[in-house]
């Protein structure tokens, strides 16, 4: 598909190597990058593995009312990254990234990707029981493109013992859509981002058709999408997806659910 291609294309360009490494922990270092929790792993990072893209991470958006920390270990229980008030280290390769959105030092509002296999993340504060956190965490899936396949939100409002907020062990179970939601407690969210728009539509002026969207889950994504045209004096779009041909010239459709975006060349004659 073309959104594919140029995504590979544009991974290519960048100059540094992604490689994945299921069964090692090895961790990147902090990416200073002002971005939204919305954008791909590909603008903070380098190429990812062409065969199996960014479906073998996982991404978590979380926040808290503190400065929590988060420790990640590797299958022997070994510490091999931190972040927290005291400390920050183990973010220095291309295969764990750490990004910090809080202009407080003293609240949390981060992301960070990592494998879903080989290593166990956990969220704490204190060393104590029953500390106030408002800890909020999004914790997904991704597929080929990395937008969000499977979520699961957790929220906890205090620390357990030892200060533990919350602990996901990709140590020895592969984080997937279908272990997930037994491995992080929460609610489950389903985001369906196997689906495209066509490459180009022809149409004649002042007819009208639905777009037909393609993918495994088109049913699914159909009524959550929103749309848009590029240029209405060419053709306009429907809150359903219907476009009509108003004159002669093209326009780009675009469809997204606030999670995966999909455009479509419109030519009218």
């Amino acid at each position: 598909m073309r959104n594919k291609f140029i995504k590979l294309l544009a991974w290519a360009c960048v100059g540094l190597s992604f490689i994945f490494i299921a069964t090692s922990c090895n961790v990147s270092k902090e990416t200073p990058i002002d971005d939204n929790k919305s954008s791909s792993f590909a603008s903070v990072s380098s190429s990812p593995d062409q065969e199996s893209g960014m479906s073998n991470l996982i991404k978590i958006n979380y926040t808290s009312s503190k400065r929590i920390r988060v420790s990640i270990y590797d299958n022997a229980q070994k510490e091999v990254a931190q972040v927290s008030v005291d400390d920050f280290f183990g973010f220095d390769d291309a295969e764990f990234i750490y990004v910090s959105y809080a202009n407080d030092p003293s609240v949390t509002d981060a992301t960070i990707y990592m494998p879903n296999n080989g290593c166990k993340i956990v969220f704490s504060y204190e060393n104590q029981a029953g500390a106030i956190v408002n800890f909020e965490a999004e914790i997904s899936t991704l597929d080929y493109d990395g937008n969000k396949d499977v979520s699961v939100t957790n929220t906890t409002e205090k620390t357990v013992s030892d200060g533990i907020i919350l602990s996901i062990d990709g140590a020895k179970s592969t984080i997937n859509n279908a272990s997930i939601s037994s491995l992080v407690s929460g609610t489950v969210t389903n985001n369906f981002p196997d689906w495209e728009l066509p490459d180009i539509i022809e149409m004649n002026k002042g007819d009208s058709q639905a777009v037909e969207i393609t993918g495994s889950q088109s049913a699914q994504i159909a009524p959550l999408l929103n749309w848009n045209s590029s240029d209405e004096a060419v053709a306009t779009v429907s809150s359903s997806g219907v476009i009509t041909a108003i004159g002669s010239g093209k326009t780009t459709i675009s469809a997204t659910d606030g999670n995966k975006a999909s455009t479509c060349e419109v030519v009218v004659m």
